[in-house]
């Protein structure tokens, strides 16, 4: 069995990496679902320092709007404002859930999933680099 897939929770009273996968997943949904709410976690966000300099948006434009949109199960709203936010956002949701039902339910089974190795390297550059030029061409269409 590769070590790489294979399910660990470690030793008890210490995190493996699938209960840090959970943890985070399910603290950016609440940071996210709670955005609108705090106006100084607003004022204190960073700007997009590219889309200042250059007029265009950056890669990962759209990706806190994506998360709050997401937060709020706002399907549509995430997709268009980004679509590879959405798609990270609600993959991260996803596997956080199941990942802590694999913890509590016993039956309960995380997938084993293997890529090919190309896909593994280049397919998370080919998902940024489609969504920038997705966000490129939406800015200039006036979208």
């Amino acid at each position: 069995m590769n070590a790489a897939v294979a399910i660990e929770w470690g030793r008890p009273g210490r995190l493996s990496r699938w209960d840090a996968l959970a943890a985070t997943g399910l603290f950016a949904w609440l940071v996210a679902a709670a955005f609108p709410a705090l106006p100084l976690l607003q004022r204190i966000w960073p700007a997009c320092r590219f889309l200042a300099w250059t007029g265009l948006p950056c890669g990962t434009c759209g990706f806190t709007r994506a998360f709050v949109a997401g937060a709020r199960f706002d399907v549509a709203g995430a997709f268009g404002a980004s679509p590879l936010g959405a798609l990270i956002f609600f993959t991260w949701i996803a596997a956080s859930v199941w990942i802590v039902a694999a913890r509590v339910a016993p039956g309960v089974r995380l997938p084993r999933v293997r890529f090919h190795p190309l896909l593994e390297r280049f397919g998370p550059l080919a998902l940024f680099l489609g969504n920038w030029a997705w966000m490129i061409a939406r800015a200039k269409g006036g979208g």
